[in-house]
């Protein structure tokens, strides 16, 4: 069986990245905002579809069942999905605040 490390190794790298952008929103260095977050979406999505991908070969090749691997899936990605929009959406509110 293959062991998906890249799904799970992007999407920590999006939240570092909205977490790297919430700081900047904050400090009110709003010059790179927007790749920031274009950034950091963009790895959650790949991300999942990275997952997709691994579970879609597992159960292809029958090395394990799929009732298996959704509930571990459905575990973990939906929380970390949920704090990178958050942590998104404070950096955006951030910088529009110190715009304003």
């Amino acid at each position: 069986m293959d062991w998906n490390i890249t799904g799970y190794l992007m999407i920590w790298m999006a939240l570092f990245l909205a977490a790297i952008n919430l700081i900047l929103a904050l400090l009110s260095r709003t010059n790179y905002t927007a790749v920031l977050l274009f950034a950091s979406l963009s790895l959650g999505i790949f991300s999942c579809i990275e997952e997709l991908r691994v579970i879609e070969q597992w159960v292809q090749y029958q090395e394990v069942p799929y009732e298996t691997l959704l509930p571990k899936l459905c575990d973990i990605f939906p929380k970390l999905l949920l704090a990178l929009v958050i942590l998104n959406l404070a950096s955006l509110i951030a910088a529009r605040r110190k715009r304003s």
